[in-house]
């Protein structure tokens, strides 16, 4: 009321509460899980980056062509963060978006390890990110092998009448298909 009388009579208004200079002032903003005591950096756009493996490594080896929790999330590592942690710590699960998810529906897609993804931060924090796609960084050009570890697909399928899922893989480099009903 004050401030609003003031400005129509005088032609501006302004408010404001002073703190003692000497003391150090941040932002208390509140998160999901806890309360910060300095304002997150916040993180506009889409961005890439690498899925990484237990130790970090962005070439799938062995039987780890996905490093996941139990709930589907991968690591990632950011192309800024070169020179991080050698290990799969530098950020936490990262969510994998699906077209359809819910409870006994829904597919499911996991990036390989080293297959380069597209992230969104929700609310733009940076400790918000969920994998939204994938992007072609030009694996199994030039001699690379586009399967994990260059192993070769089964080129079978499996079908059993009384079933109500079917895997399928091809012979060529990345072919598979799984289908579940019910």
């Amino acid at each position: 009321g004050e401030l609003l009388a003031a400005a129509r009579a005088h032609g501006y208004a302004g408010q404001f509460r002073a703190c003692d200079a000497r003391r150090p002032w941040r932002a208390v903003v509140s998160h999901t899980s806890t309360s910060r005591l300095y304002s997150a950096p916040t993180v506009k756009g889409v961005h890439s980056a690498i899925v990484v493996g237990p130790d970090g490594q962005t070439e799938a080896g062995g039987d780890g062509e996905h490093h996941t929790n139990p709930r589907g999330q991968v690591r990632v590592r950011l192309p800024w963060q070169q020179g991080e942690r050698a290990d799969d710590r530098s950020t936490g699960w990262v969510p994998v978006a699906q077209r359809q998810a819910g409870a006994g529906m829904g597919w499911q897609w996991l990036p390989r390890i080293g297959q380069e993804v597209l992230l969104k931060c929700l609310e733009d924090d940076i400790d918000q990110m969920v994998v939204i796609g994938a992007l072609y960084n030009g694996r199994g050009e030039g001699g690379l092998a586009p399967t994990p570890g260059g192993r070769a697909a089964k080129g079978q399928i499996q079908r059993n009448p009384e079933s109500l899922y079917h895997l399928g893989d091809d012979s060529a480099p990345s072919a598979q298909a799984n289908l579940a009903a019910g």
